[in-house]
């Protein structure tokens, strides 16, 4: 594995930072992830040119940036650059100050927040891409707290600038809103890379699985005592991805996916052992066939396959989790290991996206789902350090407390909302 020469900062405004690199011909995926000065990366933010814009930011305030770039053949990376320090400009005197939004939007609307100030804000908002902005809109100030106004008037699944000023101080510099999809809607979903040993990275979806939060944690809980998917919690990655997906009556049937390393994954029938945390029908499954996992094969119709292909999947999450002590001796099928639905308790859903189906960067043709270029992520040894439990227990309490740790850490940095 080599490295690639560190990124380049081009320019920056209080809250971004332009950055570019020289990539090197072969590679067609670049991400930079963002740390604080003398801090952990939080933020992945990847790009298929050799440039991009990290949004967001605080002003006045120093980063680390790193680079790594996917080759297009191999799918390998390479190792992370070497940091540079680049930081973002101070705010002027009496300047206004635009935060990323966390309401979601509505179809014609958006939410925008605001710094607090004493005097009134005058708004303005155009379309990413436009020349002219709106004409004022005036709201009311609140010195002591952040404001949040409506936009409203705004055309459905479009993205705005929005800038703001208070009294006769100069504009902020823009923050980019989007208005709600007629046809996509988003997700919320986590993820712990897997098969990577000691250098874990935020994997980048195609043919993995995913899980809203309480359902995801009970598989991370389970894994940071070690075993076959997580070597070590401590050097372990969990993310928080927003994906918007095709707006369809019902998703596809969950396909498991798996592999040697996490860029090289495939998806197959729901296997034994998902069916069994699904508490889903494992009937079709036998015992004296193995699956790629080298549990008992189940057996999906060419139909629910060819759907699962094309969008995304999911299935239900129910604690207790199985305590799987596969034997072949008992037939027909090893014991799950659980408790009837009606004694388990639903904990939310797990996701499968299809990598056939993930739509190319800056468009929506031919696809059914995307991931948003920016990812939020912690390593295994800030959640520990926040009171992450992992213990055997494996109950209510301790799955909400580690999910509250998660969220946590990542609202540390204060993400935007994935709809917005």
């Amino acid at each position: 594995m080599f490295s690639v020469p560190p990124p380049q900062c081009s320019h920056a405004t209080s809250i971004s930072i332009n950055v570019t690199w020289s990539a090197p011909p072969s590679t067609d995926l670049h991400e930079i992830q963002v740390a604080p000065l003398n801090g952990a990366p939080f933020l992945s933010q990847t790009s298929t040119s050799s440039a991009l814009s990290v949004d967001d930011l605080a002003p006045a305030t120093a980063y680390s940036l790193t680079l790594r770039s996917r080759d297009a053949q191999s799918r390998v990376w390479t190792g992370l650059s070497t940091p540079v320090s680049c930081a973002t400009e101070p705010l002027l005197p009496l300047q206004a100050h635009v935060l990323p939004p966390t309401t979601a939007p509505l179809p014609n609307s958006v939410y925008a927040r605001l710094a607090p100030a004493t005097a009134a804000y005058k708004v303005q908002h155009r379309e990413v891409g436009a020349k002219d902005w709106s004409a004022a809109q005036s709201f009311a100030a609140n010195g002591t707290s952040i404001t949040s106004v409506k936009l409203e008037g705004l055309t459905q699944d479009t993205a705005y600038e929005v800038r703001a000023s208070v009294g006769a101080g100069p504009y902020s510099d823009s923050v980019v809103h989007r208005t709600a999809s007629s046809s996509f809607d988003p997700l919320v979903v986590h993820r712990i890379s897997e098969n990577c040993g000691d250098e874990c990275e935020p994997d980048l979806l195609y043919n993995h699985d995913t899980g809203s939060i309480l359902a995801d944690v009970e598989f991370i809980t389970a894994m940071s005592r070690g075993g076959h998917f997580v070597q070590d919690f401590n050097a372990s990655v969990t993310t928080r991805y927003c994906v918007h997906h095709e707006r369809r009556p019902a998703f596809a049937d969950y396909v498991s996916c798996n592999g040697n390393d996490t860029e090289h994954y495939d998806c197959y029938c729901n296997n034994w052992i998902d069916r069994c945390i699904g508490r889903l029908d494992t009937s079709v499954c036998n015992a004296s066939v193995p699956d790629p996992q080298k549990m008992p094969a189940c057996a999906c119709s060419d139909a629910s396959l060819a759907e699962s292909a094309k969008y995304l999947g999911r299935m239900p999450v129910y604690n207790p989790f199985p305590h799987h002590h596969h034997t072949s001796a008992a037939p027909p099928l090893p014991d799950c290991n659980v408790p009837p639905l009606g004694e388990s308790t639903f904990l939310g859903y797990w996701y499968s996206l299809p990598a056939a189906a993930e739509c190319a960067a800056g468009g929506r043709t031919g696809c059914s789902w995307e991931r948003r270029s920016w990812q939020h992520f912690v390593r295994g040894w800030q959640l520990l350090a926040k009171g992450f439990n992992t213990s055997e227990a494996m109950d209510m309490p301790q799955l909400k407390a580690n999910a509250a740790v998660v969220e946590k850490v990542i609202a540390e940095h204060a993400p935007r909302c994935c709809m917005c």
